[in-house]
């Protein structure tokens, strides 16, 4: 009896796993700058205070001088390539950079409205290219 159940358990997990959407993470950003990071990746290809007035707080959202991270997404299939296509009016995947001091220095308003930040746009064919490696290499 109690195999019985062990197998029930074994098939209910192997079953659950099987549906579940997967993560994608193929998704590499290098922070090969002087400065540490603050970024965030959108479908529309305009920045705004909403998108970014947490950041500071958020931080999978920062990358460290020196260092990367993995940003990723939760869906089924061809993650990325479907995200952009349904969402992103033109089919691309924008990386927004904002230095950690320079948001310091004049506040999320400023930023914006001055346009200090760097931004990189990416079709799903360049990030393949790309082999889903993106290096930051900025030095302000």
């Amino acid at each position: 009896m109690k195999n019985k159940y062990h197998f029930i358990i074994s098939v209910g997990i192997v079953l659950l796993l099987t549906k579940c959407d997967q993560m994608d993470t193929r998704f590499l950003v290098i922070n090969r700058s002087n400065a540490s990071l603050y970024y965030c990746i959108l479908y529309a290809n305009k920045v705004t205070y909403k998108d970014v007035h947490q950041l500071p707080g958020i931080k999978h959202n920062s990358i460290p001088k020196g260092d990367s991270i993995r940003p990723f997404i939760i869906w089924k299939g061809d993650n990325w390539n479907y995200m952009v296509k349904k969402y992103s009016p033109d089919n691309r995947v924008h990386l927004f950079f904002f230095i950690a001091d320079t948001v310091q220095k004049y506040g999320w308003d400023k930023i914006l409205q001055l346009k200090k930040y760097d931004r990189k746009d990416f079709t799903v064919a360049q990030l393949d290219s790309l082999n889903w490696v993106y290096v930051y290499s900025a030095n302000k």
